[in-house]
């Protein structure tokens, strides 16, 4: 460190170094947090001046300098901050983010030796960070995959980048590598993802199963359970039992899912069971690597035939056009990790309505700047105080020709049912929904309305408006 420090500051052998500037430590502070307020502002070049500055009053404070090369980068000056993270480094060898920020820098020039020794020294100072996380390119999911296998080649039990690895791949269609390094995700604590632990082994198709009685369970969303909940006939065609284990308010939907022999909500009490499978994993288990999920399978959930004709008279009352009577879903769960990618607000998806067209809202969940625009809106029927079940929506959507939805639960539900279903994804969707494409190989009559650029709506909306449009006056 000493000998580094003798090279930048330029002073010979056998000489002494030159004496240090003088710090300010509390003027340093106070800049600081004055260039951190100006950069949650975006204000970047303010930021950066305040920065410079704190590191002029404590030219020492390799913090400051640090924060100085992360704005430099948001500003894309790069050779200026990397200058300035190698000079935080010779002050403090043990700045992680520094070795983090310059380890993406090498990366972004091909330059893998040096990127893999700064993830090496980020991961000896910091064992727990994620760097698959924030590496990930947005836009790129090749880079995302080199970046994680980067990462194995350091801490090959990294899970994270295991899991990354698992879901960029089913995003790419390598599903054989996808299904097999998705099963990782057990080894991370993920908010909305429910571990559940039996006596009984876990089944991952490595055993025959006839004879056996197997516990299918959920384990994340809404969707995933109707998504996957498929694939119980296809154990049950394996000779197995089959004991489906699901969500609160799912089991009036699932009663009559082709080959479970017993449903059960959560928290019911569960028979005796040989062997479990959590639904996500069962693609693993049945070797589904050919990315056909919809063959044989369509539909596989249907409405309560009672409540279909209820909601048949329902909307003549409502007076919907007769041709293609319409539902739509505009938002989600406001707590789901990515409520604010894939959740569009109402006034801007009301631009896909033409002005004399009626349809009805299939979402229970409205938020008040919502309601605030529906309490005026004469376009939109709210009828979420009617859908107290998954199994009333169905019957709802089985009285529809056409649901338009955001990427939710909804979305599943039409798709399981084999209704047509057009769905609006943000830039970097969900690794189901696969790369540039316009259909689902999950839902034969799913058609998928893609962002063309990061957090802007207007194009998929357009096509969604058009595509209305020509649906309108075809009378389809």
């Amino acid at each position: 460190m000493n000998s580094l420090l003798r090279k930048m500051f330029g002073s010979a052998a056998g000489q002494p170094a030159p004496a240090l500037p003088e710090r300010d430590v509390a003027r340093c502070a106070e800049l600081t947090k004055r260039g951190n307020a100006l950069l949650a502002q975006g204000m970047l070049g303010e930021s950066e001046r305040a920065y410079r500055a704190a590191t002029q009053a404590d030219p020492q404070n390799a913090g400051a300098l640090v924060n100085l090369g992360y704005v430099l980068g948001q500003q894309n000056k790069w050779v200026e901050a990397g200058a300035a993270l190698k000079q935080a480094l010779l002050r403090d060898p043990d700045q992680y983010d520094a070795h983090f920020m310059l380890g993406k820098l090498a990366f972004d020039k091909a330059n893998i030796v040096e990127a893999t020794a700064h993830m090496r020294e980020v991961l000896r100072i910091q064992p727990g960070f994620d760097l698959t996380t924030y590496f990930s390119a947005e836009d790129s999911t090749s880079e995302a995959l080199a970046i994680c296998r980067m990462v194995l080649s350091i801490d090959p039990d990294n899970a994270l980048a295991h899991r990354s690895v698992g879901m960029t791949s089913l995003r790419l269609g390598d599903f054989r590598t996808g299904w097999k390094e998705y099963e990782w995700r057990f080894r991370i604590d993920v908010k909305g993802q429910t571990h559940k632990t039996f006596p009984q082994p876990l089944w991952l198709g490595d055993a025959p199963v006839d004879g056996k009685t197997v516990l299918l369970h959920w384990e994340q969303g809404y969707g995933d359970t109707l998504q996957f909940c498929r694939y119980a006939r296809e154990v049950k065609a394996q000779g197995a039992s089959v004991l489906l284990q699901v969500q609160p308010g799912l089991g009036s939907l699932l009663a009559c899912l082709d080959g479970v022999d017993i449903l059960l909500e959560e928290n019911e009490p569960v028979p005796p069971f040989d062997l479990h499978c959590p639904l996500m994993s069962l693609p693993l288990a049945l070797g589904e690597y050919s990315g056909s999920f919809a063959s044989g399978t369509q539909p596989y959930l249907h409405a309560p035939e009672g409540r279909i004709d209820y909601w048949q008279r329902r909307l003549e009352e409502i007076e919907l056009p007769a041709r293609p009577r319409t539902g739509i879903v505009w938002s989600g769960n406001p707590a789901h990790v990515a409520d604010l990618k894939r959740s569009i607000p109402l006034g801007m998806f009301l631009h896909v309505l033409p002005a004399d067209f009626r349809v009805v809202a299939l979402q229970p969940l409205v938020r008040p700047a919502d309601m605030a625009i529906l309490d005026q809106e004469s376009r939109v029927t709210y009828l979420g105080a009617e859908l107290s079940t998954f199994a009333e929506t169905a019957a709802l959507i089985s009285a529809l020709d056409l649901v338009i939805t955001v990427d939710t639960g909804v979305a599943h539900l039409a798709g399981a049912m084999g209704k047509t279903v057009w769905v609006l994804l943000p830039y970097m969707s969900d690794w189901r929904w696969l790369m540039d494409r316009e259909d689902s190989p999950w839902y034969p009559h799913m058609r998928l309305f893609r962002q063309q650029v990061v957090d802007d709506w207007n194009h998929p909306l357009e096509a969604v408006r058009l595509a209305l449009a020509d649906r309108i006056q075809s009378g389809a």
